[in-house]
């Protein structure tokens, strides 16, 4: 990995986090997960890379609208 950037796994953490500040919503992590995903939110470089194939399917599978 280059210097100064990070893994998929802290962007999803980041993600988290961020959905977490305003309390607990299942529906706001996942939404967020999708704006990781496609607009590479919560990234140093502003696409999302790294992630695995379970990963990209689970967050597909959200963004389809299949329930957290």
């Amino acid at each position: 990995m280059l210097d100064g950037l990070w893994s998929d796994d802290s962007s999803l953490t980041l993600a988290t986090a961020h959905a977490l500040k305003d309390g607990y919503s299942l529906e706001r992590i996942a939404r967020n997960f999708i704006s990781w995903y496609y607009d590479g939110e919560f990234t140093p470089r502003g696409y999302a890379f790294d992630e695995d194939l379970t990963t990209s399917r689970a967050i597909e599978r959200l963004a389809e609208g299949v329930s957290p």
